[in-house]
């Protein structure tokens, strides 16, 4: 009798395995019927009857209306949706994200555990630093790839591809001259891939665009690429917000960047009830929070930064688990230089707030991953010394923050930069800063004279904005150069006050901030 009961149950769960089934598609199919019926009579309607009475014809008119309501139903179909949940970087951090080495956020967790101080010298770092060498061979490379000619009858795509790889040579030299090949790349490039291939040649050109100075007409690049993708591929959107958050940093607008961090936050939430979620949602995540610390640090509010970045450098790292699965991969070992680079800022909130020690072992962490993945002779190496030299000297440690920043110059000239490049003038204005702060007065004077004749060619206003500041003042009334500082404290004044309201609250410094 037992085997009798256990046939008919078995078909009975069958039955109502299938009724669900069934019951769940009807469900579907009636849920998005009705979603096009609310559509078509709040959206749908409305919008043709406006066309035609605005003197269009019947076919037009319902083309608009169809598209109106075709959008009205996808978003009512994703509200539809269950949401997922957002990834937790503290249960993320206890399990290793990737095979292999440990990256920045698990170091930077692992120590958390056991915090011990910085050595009060930096030795083992110049020791590490002076080991390593300029790779002349890939300079040679480089250099034979950053100036080779374009074969002849080569055009269209194909010169596009060409021009994109040679200006990326340029860019890894510090050339001024690849943001022309980045125009090229753009101007040949293909419609037939704008998602994978024509909007990396716009991003590129954008970021040299800005390296430049040229902000207008990068950020009119990237509203193109936005509202290129405002309805399709909308997770690059994460990225394309992001950088204009950084970018709006720099340049001291921080209501624009925080207009773009709104965007991003409010796009996560709804990316949340997208199908790929599970498989870019940590790197979109990551994306968030790093945007979010940018603007709580300029804000000065250091906690909640040290919080966000903390955050996004775990998500970065455990962003790699779901590589396997992604249309399109990022540049080799990006997601683990932002990591990097996440715990190098969280270490500077943690100076600006007091606890110098914590900062200091987060950022000599994030360097030891770079040397350790980047080798010495990398910009990005270069970047986070910088962030450490900042460290260095808010401690009173001009002497090894000099010694440090020197490293830093040497590595931009072991790569090839140019003497008029934005890095190398960047890095030579920050020791000018510390020269001055040692009070090396003289130096530092020769040395802004230098920094004038390395940018004489540079556009006025991208040249006005790193040939003043507080420290160059400094330097002049300590020569007597009583007008000449007068005047340049005065343009820095009213550069600062435009930047930020802050700034005429005593919101300027004569410290260079990295990055």
């Amino acid at each position: 009798m037992w085997h009798i009961a256990r046939y008919y149950f078995q078909g009975f769960i069958v039955f109502c395995v299938a009724t669900a089934v069934f019951a769940n598609s009807q469900l579907f199919a009636l849920d998005k019927e009705q979603a096009i019926e609310n559509c078509r009579a709040s959206s749908g309607r409305p919008a043709y009857m406006a066309c035609m009475q605005g003197g269009g014809t019947h076919e037009g008119c319902f083309g608009k209306a169809r598209a109106i309501v075709q959008s009205c139903v996808r978003s009512a179909m994703m509200a539809a949706q269950p949401k997922a949940a957002l990834f937790s970087p503290e249960k993320l951090v206890k399990s290793p994200a990737t095979a292999g080495k440990p990256g920045a956020a698990e170091r930077a967790s692992d120590a958390a555990a056991s915090l011990v101080a910085p050595p009060r010298t930096i030795s083992d770092i110049t020791a590490i630093l002076d080991q390593q060498k300029p790779d002349l061979a890939e300079i040679a490379r480089l250099t034979a790839r950053a100036d080779a000619a374009v074969p002849a009858g080569m055009k269209d795509a194909e010169l596009a591809d060409f021009v994109y790889q040679r200006a990326q040579a340029k860019a890894l030299l510090g050339r001024a001259d690849a943001l022309d090949d980045a125009e090229l790349a753009v101007s040949n490039a293909s419609s037939d891939d704008y998602k994978n291939l024509g909007s990396r040649y716009e991003q590129f050109l954008s970021r040299h665009l800005r390296d430049a100075g040229q902000h207008k007409r990068a950020n009119a690049l990237v509203a193109k690429q936005m509202a290129r993708f405002a309805n399709e591929s909308k997770g690059k959107l994460f990225g394309l917000n992001n950088s204009m958050v950084v970018s709006f940093v720099k340049s001291g607008d921080i209501n624009a960047a925080e207009s773009h961090a709104a965007r991003n936050r409010s796009l996560l939430a709804e990316a949340q009830r997208w199908p790929m979620f599970p498989i870019y949602g940590m790197a979109w995540q990551a994306m968030v929070e790093d945007g979010n610390a940018r603007i709580e640090e300029s804000r000065g509010r250091f906690a909640q930064a040290e919080t966000a970045y903390h955050k996004a450098s775990i998500l970065y790292t455990n962003s790699m688990k779901t590589f396997a699965q992604w249309e399109s991969l990022p540049p080799e070992g990006e997601m683990e230089r932002r990591s990097d680079w996440a715990l190098a800022l969280e270490g500077r909130t943690k100076v600006k707030q007091g606890r110098v020690g914590e900062g200091e072992a987060d950022v000599r962490r994030a360097l030891l991953s770079r040397l350790s993945k980047s080798g010495k002779f990398h910009a990005d190496t270069a970047g986070i010394l910088g962030v450490l030299v900042y460290v260095i000297q808010e401690q009173g440690r001009y002497q090894e923050a000099e010694q440090l920043q020197r490293q830093v110059i040497a590595i931009y000239q072991g790569l090839g930069y140019g003497q008029d490049s934005s890095q190398f003038v960047n890095a030579q204005l920050f020791l000018a800063s510390i020269l001055n702060l040692r009070g090396q007065y003289d130096a530092a004077s020769k040395l802004y004279d230098q920094i004038d004749v390395w940018t004489a060619n540079w556009e006025p206003s991208r040249r006005e904005a790193i040939s003043g500041g507080l420290a160059r003042v400094a330097v002049m009334l300590s020569q007597g150069n009583n007008d000449n500082a007068v005047e340049i404290a005065q343009r820095t004044y009213e550069r600062e006050r435009q930047r930020s309201p802050r700034a005429g609250r005593g919101g300027t410094s004569t410290r260079v901030h990295p990055r």
